[in-house]
Order: structure tokens, then sequence, then C-alpha cells
């Protein structure tokens, strides 16, 4: 395993209970899999982490089936042993759990502000901390580490053997194919957001798609597309994505339509609550959600949110920037679980204190697929670099290798872990007077009935690392505590609406408020 340039990592036990006497099926899938990258260079292995001999071997304790921590314990134990460029969890969270993190923008006193209780992440998989469930202990990933799934709750193997035929053929193309022509969705009330998106991606919003009055009846030529933008509403336990114009709600894409229309090698980065949720189709008459039909399809890869996410209605931030990220980083030549990784730590080091909506963004986001799938094969003759310049390198580009190029990642994640700012999940007493300050915000922002909590920030010893912070009406000084002010909107029929106003103070000032809204 020491010489592991990738590592499928799966839980046997749960594998063998899911799927019984059809399990050799898979493992002769994984082992045609192991021998495909062989072929291209790539040299796999696959590791059980309940097996008690395995795990021996890299100093490990094995797994317990649906036990967080000593999955999250084990996988650690196998990557430190192994150091891979490539980690692959192959099952669905039924197999490989998602380690649920305490939601930062969760308000105690007001649970259905964000009832989101837990954020499921995969993030602590990619990152050195040990087992925690505060997700400001997971800004710092090092790790390139994407997901495989299977179908949670279901016993057919044809649906992973499938996935696993789709990455062992996976061959890159070039950058114009993924780039012209492109889908690009929005709901109409995120117009602007979404065009700076795209420009930002593509360098053009002209083939943008406003739902309505465009709706998911996407034509051929649409669906052919191998990029795919969604801004869009979602909600949990739903396999369609919706738009938005005033208190109408149309479906902007619908896992029944597409299945059998979109093309092989497909990405999708979806910027919607819930985008790459994974849930038992069982539970909603059989249908399976959009990230899982689109990878029944052969998408290379799904790039979405498990909880509900948060962005600015017409500038950039939160979803939409690690959005944006994960695609460029894809059009640049990186593999898919580099560009994870690479999306993740630029979004990280994006502003000056990671405040409570960006930290869930940080590890909300899970990438869906073969960690070592390449998309394009000629980014580097095109010239284009993204931020920081060491990620935007293809994976075999002249002049760097893959093992400088880790060496990197690991020092820009470690140093956010160890420097960055970032708000915490710990509840902080507001003084009569911040409480009357915040209800003159809400006021003048005319939000109403305005419920308030208040998180603490992290104040790192070291120096600070950061850059400029998007969508900031006023910053004067470093944030000390964030103030989420909540209003509850009109739902959807299927989903729910939240406006929260984030409001920074330091020293006693407001020197932030941005204004943001459930997607």
């Amino acid at each position: 395993m020491a010489n592991a340039t990738k590592v499928i990592i799966s839980n046997g036990g749960a594998l063998k209970a899911k799927y019984g006497i059809q399990f050799p099926t898979i493992q002769n899938a994984i082992n045609a899999w192991i021998l495909a990258d062989s072929a291209r260079g790539i040299t796999s292995t696959y590791v059980a982490v309940d097996d008690l001999a395995t795990m021996a071997r890299c100093g490990g304790v094995p797994a317990v089936v649906g036990d967080e921590k000593s999955h999250k314990d084990a996988v650690d134990a196998v990557y430190k042993s192994a150091i891979p460029d490539y980690v692959v969890l192959l099952g669905a969270p039924d197999i490989i759990p998602h380690i649920s993190l305490n939601n930062p923008t969760y308000n105690p006193s007001q649970p259905s502000d964000d009832p989101d209780t837990i954020v499921p992440s995969d993030i602590p998989y990619a990152v050195d901390a040990p087992y925690s469930t505060a997700p400001e202990d997971f800004i710092g990933p090092t790790r390139v580490v994407t997901r495989l799934p299977d179908i949670q709750g279901a016993n057919d193997p044809d649906y992973i053997v499938k996935l696993i035929d789709f990455a062992k053929a996976a061959a890159a193309t070039t950058r114009q194919a993924y780039s012209t022509p492109y889908l690009g969705v929005s709901a109409s009330v995120w117009t602007g957001s979404t065009s700076l998106s795209l420009s930002a991606v593509f360098g053009s919003a002209a083939a943008l798609q406003n739902v309505p009055p465009a709706t998911y009846n996407w034509l051929p030529s649409q669906l052919s597309a191998l990029s795919h933008f969604f801004n869009c509403h979602g909600a949990s336990n739903d396999s369609h994505y919706y738009g938005q114009a005033g208190e109408s709600y149309p479906i902007a894409q619908d896992a029944a339509y597409i299945n059998a229309k979109i093309q092989v090698g497909t990405v999708l980065s979806a910027e919607c609550c819930y985008g790459a949720q994974l849930y038992d189709p069982s539970i909603v008459a059989g249908q399976m959600g959009i990230a899982n039909t689109y990878l029944d399809n052969g998408a290379f890869a799904v790039w979405g949110s498990t909880t509900i996410a948060y962005g600015p209605s017409s500038t950039n931030g939160q979803a939409d920037l690690i959005c944006q990220y994960f695609l460029q980083e894809i059009l640049n030549g990186n593999s898919i679980g580099t560009a994870a990784l690479s999306a993740r730590q630029r979004f990280a080091s994006s502003s000056p204190t990671l405040s409570s909506s960006d930290l869930k963004t940080l590890v909300q986001f899970i990438c869906l697929g073969d960690a070592s799938v390449r998309c394009v094969n000629d980014a580097a003759a095109s010239g284009t670099k993204s931020i920081p310049p060491s990620f935007s390198l293809g994976e075999t580009v002249s002049g760097w290798n893959l093992q400088a190029r880790r060496a990197a990642s690991m020092e820009e994640g470690r140093m956010l872990s160890l420097f960055k700012r970032r708000a915490t999940t710990k509840e902080v007493v507001r003084p009569a007077d911040t409480e009357a300050v915040l209800l003159r915000v809400a006021a003048e922002y005319g939000v109403k009935a305005p419920s308030i909590t208040s998180k603490e920030v992290f104040e790192p010893s070291g120096p600070k690392l950061f850059e400029a912070m998007p969508n900031v009406l006023v910053q004067s000084q470093e944030v000390q505590t964030f103030h989420l002010i909540f209003e509850h909107l009109p739902d959807g029929e299927d989903f729910i609406r939240r406006r929260m106003l984030e409001v920074g103070e330091s020293g006693g000032r407001i020197v932030m408020i941005r204004e943001l809204f459930s997607h």
C-alpha cells in the first residue's frame, strides 16, 4: 500500500450486508477498476476499513458499520500509511458515513431559522485534524478525496458497477468541449448573480437560461453540454431543482426527465440547497436524486451541497464562489479530486475571516466521482490560470509534477488550519445595546419578525492569511462576532426559504453586513 497512487476505501462488511450473495460482483468490478488504472499509470489499491488485518498493517483500528468516528479514524490511518495522491470513498453514506458536523448557522433559540441541525460532510476525510463535530476544525483540507456512491438503501449492484465502469473508461477531452456550449440555469430572481458566475467560468453569460420563463424540458442540444451549472432552489429528499419568479417556483431540473439524455463525461456544479444530497429513493416512490441520476448517466463529477446553501441575489459569495472555483479548476485541467481540494482551499482563502455562512458553505459541498479522473487534457496549452497558481496547472504539465503540487496543497491546508480566522459554533450572549443595534439593522433592511443568533470568532495566534472579502458592504476591522438575523420568507411547495443578514461586529462597531438567501 505504501506505493499506492490511489486508495479506494470502503467498508467490506457493510457492502456484504447490503448486497449479500451479489457482493462478489462488486469485488470483480473493483479489481477490473484497479487493472484499468494501472494501464493509465495509476497504482490503485482497495482497502476495507473494517478489516482487522488490513487496519493493523496501517496502524489503525477497524471501523464499525455506521459509526462516523471510527470511519474518520480509519481513513486517517490508511491515508497516513499510504500517503496516496487520490482517495475515493466507495459507497453511499450507509457504507462510508458522512461526518455529521454542527451547523454553523443554527439558531438554538429558533431552530426553524436554519433547520439543518447538522451538516453531513465529507471534508473531515480530507483534513489531517482528528475526528470532531466542530466544522471550524476542518477549514484546512490537504487531501484529494471524493466519493463514488452507490444508492442509499438499495441492494442491486448494477448501479455501482456501472459507475465503476464509467470511471474505468473515463478519458479527457478538450477545454473547448467543456466550455462551449454549456448549460447555465438560474432561478430568475438570481439572474444577476448567476450571470457573474457564468462569466467568471466561461467568459460569457450569453447562454444563461432563466427559470421561469424556461423550464426543465431542456432540449437535447442543451443537455448534451458537458458543463452544467445550476443556481436554483433545492429541497431535502427531492429529485428536482426549482426556479423562482415572485412566488412562482417552476421546476428547473428533474431527475426523471434527464435520465438517458445527458452525455458521458458531464460535470454538474449545483448551487442549490441539497444539490448533491444522497438519499434513499424508496422514500420518494423510488426516484433517485439528481446527483445519483447524473452519475448513473456517466457524469464524471457532481459538486453540490448536502444541506441548505446560501448566497447573495445579485452579487457573488458563498455557494456562488465555491461552485465557480470547482468548474474553473476542472477547465484548467485538474483532476476531479484536485479541483475539489483547490476549490475548497481557494474559498477558505477568499476572505479575511470565514463567517458562519462561509463556514457552512465550505463543509457542506461534496464531490462525487473518481478523484483521479480528468475531464480536460489541453488546459496547459490554453494559458489560463486560476488562484493560487500552484493549483492551476494540469496534472502532467512540464515543470510541475503531482508530488510537488500535492506538497504545495498540503502546506496551504495546514496554514489555513493554523492561522485562518473563522466563525465557530459557540454562541455569544449579546448585550442589550448590541441587540438594539441589530434590531435597527433588521428594520433598515425590511426584515419582518427577525430572530438573531450570535457566533464567536476563533482568533489564531499566528499571522493573518487573507485576500479581499467578497460581497462586503463595509469592512474596516477584523470581525470578532458574527450576528445572524433571520427572516422566514414564503416557502415553496417543497422547500423552505430563508433570508439572512450576516452582521460582523468588531469592538462594538458593525464592520460588515451581508444579505444572503437560501438556495
